[in-house]
């Protein structure tokens, strides 16, 4: 536990692997475990851990609701419902599970049933900023941003962390008020500079809403801190090939090269390469991007237009006729549809 609670989980898991070797059952051991794993982000692992640690603690309302929450982040969410209930039948006052619950029920549609768990918990003061969250997440899910920000914004009051933090951004940028969300995380990071995942968040927003310069001004100092973050690169290189800077084909090769198969970051690559005038190189990323993920439309459209360059229309045909059948819109669903409709003349 030394080494977990120092942020080390990688160690303080091989010290609890070792000591289960000589202690299988023992109840700390496997509680070290489940946390070390959890930290990991090994999510199966932990629930393992936790299985175990269940079957000693059967009536431990604590542990159900952690198996429990395991479950739910790996989207067992029947499995997770059940073990819920039994945890809240030896506990009505777990937080957690109340939250969870509700939140499955909200997923399956039941708005009405999460929002009166929301307003009940708001009447404990112990659990009042947990049920003004979920309040917001009700209104967010029924479309109401301004009653979510409100909602999110009592909570705030009492609380302020990373996830209330993008609650509030999202709520924001919903409303279309951007400067006030931008505002909001500025603030947050002038006070927290090394929260990477708050100023991705920024960043990611700031390219979503076409503000490619500050956007990859933000990606820049989170790469500083992260260089080996495909995620941040490739958004870097759309940013950059937005604003015509030579970088951006630097950016997407080195995102490429971290994560050779991601079709999102094939299809930035592949891109750039085509407005580069490397049509047979983006030609063979597109097919690659393409057997990576073969419901994106969007990709197949982008194969479809190179395949012309090389003088291809037969297969250009083909390609367009499938984006067409497909039924799925994107972005440049109409100029596919049109550039079929010229093939066909």
């Amino acid at each position: 536990r030394h080494y977990l609670e120092r942020g080390r989980a990688d160690k303080a898991l091989e010290q609890f692997n070792a000591a289960r070797l000589l202690r299988s059952d023992d109840v700390e051991v496997l509680d070290g475990l489940a946390l070390a794993h959890a930290a990991l982000g090994q999510n199966a692992q932990a629930q393992a851990a936790l299985t175990s640690l269940s079957m000693l603690r059967p009536d431990s309302a604590a542990v159900l609701q952690r198996l429990a929450l395991a479950q739910v982040a790996g989207g067992q969410k029947v499995a997770a419902a059940l073990l819920l209930r039994r945890a809240l039948e030896l506990d009505p006052k777990l937080v957690d599970a109340r939250v969870a619950l509700a939140k499955l029920e909200l997923a399956a549609g039941k708005a009405e049933e999460a929002l009166a768990v929301a307003r009940a918990l708001q009447r404990e003061p112990s659990a009042s900023t947990a049920g003004w969250i979920l309040e917001g997440e009700v209104h967010a899910y029924q479309g109401k941003f301004a009653a979510a920000h409100a909602s999110y914004m009592k909570a705030w009051q009492a609380r302020r962390d990373r996830d209330l933090l993008l609650k509030l951004q999202q709520s924001l940028t919903a409303l279309g008020r951007h400067d006030e969300a931008d505002e909001l995380m500025r603030a947050w990071l002038k006070e927290r500079p090394q929260d990477q995942e708050a100023r991705k968040h920024l960043a990611n927003a700031l390219l979503v809403s076409g503000r490619f310069t500050p956007a990859l001004a933000e990606y820049e100092t989170v790469l500083k801190a992260k260089p080996d973050d495909a995620e941040v690169l490739n958004n870097m290189a759309w940013a950059a090939f937005q604003l015509q800077d030579r970088r951006a084909l630097r950016f997407a090769e080195r995102a490429q090269a971290l994560s050779s198969n991601d079709p999102n970051i094939l299809d930035t690559l592949g891109r750039i390469l085509a407005q580069d005038g490397q049509v047979d190189r983006a030609l063979e990323i597109f097919e690659r991007a393409l057997s990576a993920a073969s419901h994106r439309q969007d990709i197949r459209y982008q194969l479809a237009q190179l395949l012309l360059r090389k003088g291809d229309r037969r297969r250009a045909r083909q390609e367009l006729e499938q984006v067409v059948a497909g039924g799925k819109e994107f972005a440049e669903h109409a100029q596919a549809v049109a550039l079929l409709s010229k093939l066909q003349r």
